[in-house]
């Protein structure tokens, strides 16, 4: 009875037999990694806030955000989005009116102020007075809207 003998000896085998990856498998289990592979994607936008103060952060670089949607700041704090733009823009043109009626009574003051006979001393005086109001009303007015528009916009 012929016996087998086995070799087990190390040297004897061909060290890339036991390496070699035919192309098949390669492609195959590329195939299979692609066909698994489910991309997570999240978006995400990030804003800068540019100015704080009671209770309201103007920000910077959220354009997709809408009015009512609740915002998360750094630290897990929560806000609402409002459009303050909006406002703020309202709230110019209603300064440049109050300005426009300002320098009207500035106007119509300074004109009955010029109008008054000299001898009438006690009324140019108190048309004087109201024409004074007047300038220094307007004067505040112009800063005030000026201090509006120099604000940071959202």
């Amino acid at each position: 009875m012929p016996t087998t003998v086995l070799e087990d000896d190390a040297e004897s085998r061909d060290p890339m037999t036991e390496l070699a990856i035919r192309p098949e498998e390669i492609r195959s289990a590329i195939e299979q990694y692609v066909e698994a592979y489910r991309p997570e994607t999240t978006r995400e936008e990030v804003g800068r806030v540019t100015e704080t103060g009671d209770g309201i952060a103007r920000l910077e670089g959220l354009p997709s955000a809408m009015t009512n949607e609740l915002l998360e700041f750094h630290g897990g704090v929560l806000g609402l989005a409002l459009n303050l733009e909006e406002e703020q823009r309202s709230l110019l043109k209603n300064r440049r009116q109050e300005i426009e009626r300002a320098r009207y009574e500035v106007e119509r003051t300074k004109r009955q102020y010029t109008a008054v006979e000299p001898e009438h001393r006690l009324v140019a005086r108190e048309l004087e007075r109201q024409w004074e109001s007047a300038l220094s009303h307007l004067q505040q007015l112009e800063l005030d809207y000026n201090h509006l528009q120099q604000s940071p916009k959202q």
